[in-house]
């Protein structure tokens, strides 16, 4: 009987060592999707500064111009909108 109950109890903490290594490959895979994301968004960040960091350059000052840099504009504007 105190074999059977030594089992038993070694059988249950087996049970609950797997569930936690489970568990913790779990939480580990989702912290590496994360530092993927957030490599990411470092990344998309660095773009973003760079593009805003330059200056407006006006070749002509004409509508054509001046509707390229409002378009251009525009795509950085939607670019860093929430919810993108």
């Amino acid at each position: 009987m105190a074999v059977n109950l030594v089992a038993d109890c070694l059988v249950s903490n087996i049970v609950s060592l797997l569930c936690r290594l489970c568990k913790l490959e779990d939480t580990l895979a989702t912290v590496a999707q994360l530092e993927r994301s957030m490599q990411r968004l470092r990344q998309w960040l660095i773009e973003m500064e760079h593009e805003m960091s330059m200056p407006l350059v006006f070749q002509h000052c004409d509508f054509v111009e001046i509707e390229k840099h409002i378009s251009r504009q525009q795509v950085i504007d939607i670019g860093i909108s929430p919810g993108n």
